[in-house]
C-alpha cells in the first residue's frame, strides 16, 4: 500500500508538494523482487553415517583446547582438520584437530604452508604425530564440483558480457582446483614429471552427454592442479589422459580427477 500524504510530517509534505503536483494522492514505495531461496545441498549417505563420529571428534578437540582458538585465543567456532579426509587414519584422531575461530580457520585453509610452519613452531609434538602419517604419494584423487556449462566448447561467449563472464568462471574453476589440490597435498609440491589422469564424472540424471565436451571443460581444473605443484605441466609430454568415465550419483554430483605418478605401461 502507499503512504497518504496527510500522514507525512509537515517538512516532508512541503518537499512533496514541490516535486509532485496536485492529483498525486499517495507516495508509492518501489517494488521489491523476492529472492528465490537457494536449494540446500543434500548430504551424502556416507557423510550422514560419519556425522556422530565427527561430532564426537569435534567435542574432544574443543575440550582439549578449552573451547578457545589455538592461534588467537578468542572463542572457537570450528574444529580444523590438519590433514584432510584423504588421510583416513587421522580422520578421527584428536591430535589431527585444532579448535579455531572463523578467520584463523579460513587462513589455515587458504595458506597451508603458513599453517604447517605455525604448527611446527607452536605445537611440535602434534606436528610430528600428524606429519609422520603420510598417504601414498603415487596417486592423488581430487574431488571438485561439476564444471560450469559455459566452459563447454559449444558455448558462445559473443553475447553481451559473455566473454567477461567466461573469464571469471575459468579463473574461479582454476582457483577451486588449486586450493583443493593444496589441501590434499598438505603443503607439499611433488611436481611429477610423468603422470596419468583419470576423470570420473558423477551426474544426478541419466541422459546422453558428449564425453568429449566434458573432457575439454576440465582444462581450468588441470591448470589449477599444475599451479598447486602436483605435476610439472598438463601437456601430453607430462600428462597422459585415460578414458573418461560417466556415472550416476543423485545425492552428490561431482567430478573426481585421479592423477597417478608414472607413465602408462
Amino acid at each position: 500500500m502507499g503512504v497518504p500524504k496527510e500522514s507525512l510530517p509537515l517538512s516532508i509534505r512541503k518537499v512533496y508538494d514541490e516535486q509532485y503536483p496536485k492529483g498525486t494522492p499517495i507516495l508509492k514505495p518501489p517494488k521489491r523482487e523476492k529472492k528465490k531461496p537457494k536449494p540446500m545441498r543434500k548430504t551424502s549417505a556416507k557423510r550422514q553415517k560419519e556425522a556422530p563420529l565427527m561430532r564426537a571428534w569435534h567435542d574432544e578437540v574443543f575440550e582439549r583446547d578449552g573451547g578457545k582458538c589455538v592461534r588467537c585465543k578468542i572463542e572457537a567456532v570450528a574444529a580444523h582438520h590438519i590433514k584432510n579426509r584423504q588421510y583416513t587414519k587421522l580422520l578421527y584422531d584428536v591430535k589431527n584437530g585444532l579448535s579455531m575461530c572463523d578467520p584463523c580457520h579460513s587462513m589455515f585453509h587458504h595458506f597451508p604452508e603458513f599453517a604447517r610452519q605455525w604448527l611446527e613452531k607452536h605445537r611440535p609434538v602434534q606436528y610430528e604425530h600428524v606429519y609422520a602419517v603420510r598417504p601414498p604419494v603415487s596417486s592423488v584423487t581430487i574431488l571438485l564440483d561439476l564444471p560450469d556449462s559455459k566452459l563447454s566448447p559449444n558455448y558462445s561467449p559473443h553475447s553481451r558480457g559473455g566473454a567477461i563472464g567466461l573469464d571469471k568462471i575459468e579463473k574461479d574453476a582454476k582457483k577451486l582446483a588449486y586450493f583443493e589440490t593444496i589441501a590434499v597435498l598438505g603443503g607439499e609440491k611433488p611436481q611429477w614429471e610423468k603422470a596419468t589422469t583419470q576423470a570420473t564424472f558423477y551426474f544426478a540424471t541419466n541422459r546422453t552427454r558428449d564425453i568429449r565436451n566434458f573432457d575439454a571443460m576440465l582444462k581450468p581444473y588441470e591448470d589449477g592442479i599444475v599451479a598447486a605443484g602436483l605435476i610439472l605441466d598438463d601437456n601430453h609430454e607430462v600428462l597422459t589422459p585415460l578414458p573418461t568415465k560417466m556415472l550416476i550419483d543423485k545425492e552428490y554430483p561431482r567430478v573426481e580427477i585421479t592423477i597417478t605418478r608414472g607413465e602408462l605401461k
